[in-house]
């Protein structure tokens, strides 16, 4: 009588587990009645039902263990296909950005470069600036000089002018002097 007590306690724990996955998978109630409650009673009154009680068990525990199996093989399978999926989408993911980066990189060295030819040119055009500023510089001084020049010229012609109608006096001076000496006859 107690092992019937305990096939039947045992037969009311795989029926509770029975319904929690007929819950998750109808598929699994096909072959057996599930309608039948457990009933302690009618699981201790005869043999028979013992023995068949027994092989429904066994039948339900080997069913389990199956669905056990599938599952734990398929979230396997999943897990596998997840990781790979995730680690696929990593490597891309990573390899895109590193090819950006890559671009930035080069671009930036591109950019560094044309900034270094671009201060060199800067520099020789601030020095060719210079040399000009200073040319035209000199320019200017000359054409002050010139200007300079001309004026002295200028003031030099003039009083030249005013020298030569002075001696011109002076001479016209001595030679009337002389016409005159030469009347008187101062000659000497």
């Amino acid at each position: 009588m107690l092992v019937v007590e305990m096939l039947a306690n045992v037969e009311l724990a795989f029926l509770s587990i029975h319904q929690s996955y007929l819950r998750i998978d109808p598929s699994i109630g096909a072959s057996h009645d599930s309608s039948r409650g457990p009933s302690r009673a009618s699981a201790a009154t005869t043999m028979s039902e013992s023995k068949s009680s027994a092989s429904s068990l066994s039948q339900l525990l080997k069913s389990h263990q199956k669905k056990q199996a599938d599952i734990k093989r398929q979230n396997g399978q999943l897990c596998k296909d997840a990781t790979t999926a995730a680690s696929e989408l990593n490597d891309t993911l990573t390899n895109t950005i590193n090819e950006r980066i890559s671009e930035v990189f080069v671009k930036q060295k591109e950019i560094e470069q044309e900034s270094r030819k671009l201060s060199n040119q800067t520099s020789r055009y601030a020095k060719q600036t210079k040399q000009w500023i200073q040319t035209i510089d000199s320019f200017n001084s000359a054409l002050k000089e010139l200007g300079d020049v001309q004026n002295w010229a200028e003031v030099m012609e003039s009083d030249m002018r005013a020298v030569m109608a002075t001696l011109e006096l002076v001479h016209k001076g001595l030679l009337w002097l002389r016409s005159i000496l030469k009347r008187n006859n101062y000659s000497k």
